[in-house]
């Protein structure tokens, strides 16, 4: 039987939870929508292919955030993936922005990002085992 946190999640948390899966299933499907259109706000990309798979990679764990919280059954697992996966976008949006490669709008996400750190770090501390 599935460890089931939502009930052990506070209503912050949830409403966290569901925007980092709305905006990872959105944004991640944007590029393989229409690459250009995503290219106009973010900035020309060097590889579509990366680009494509990055979006869908991101598209499939916003839809497993939404489908957990739909089930109420956000494990700690699914924690450590939502938080690891902000933790990466986070650390990507400031090394390759410091460095010039990537414009300032990365740095809004890069604020989106560490909100979802703290928000799955807290809740993963504040769970029941």
């Amino acid at each position: 039987m599935p460890s089931t946190a939502t009930a052990d999640l506070s209503g912050l948390h949830r409403l966290l939870l569901a925007g980092q899966g709305w905006l990872y299933l959105l944004s991640g499907a944007w590029p393989v929508v229409h690459l250009r259109s995503f290219e106009a706000v973010t900035g020309e990309k060097y590889d579509d292919f990366l680009v494509r798979t990055v979006g869908l990679l991101l598209a499939v764990v916003g839809a497993a955030l939404l489908l957990a919280l739909r089930r109420r059954t956000v494990t700690r697992e699914l924690l450590i993936v939502a938080g690891g996966t902000a933790a990466s976008l986070l650390a990507i949006d400031v090394v390759y922005f410091a460095v010039g490669r990537l414009p300032p709008i990365y740095l809004v996400d890069a604020a989106v990002e560490a909100t979802f750190v703290v928000a799955a770090a807290t809740a993963l501390r504040t769970r029941q085992p």
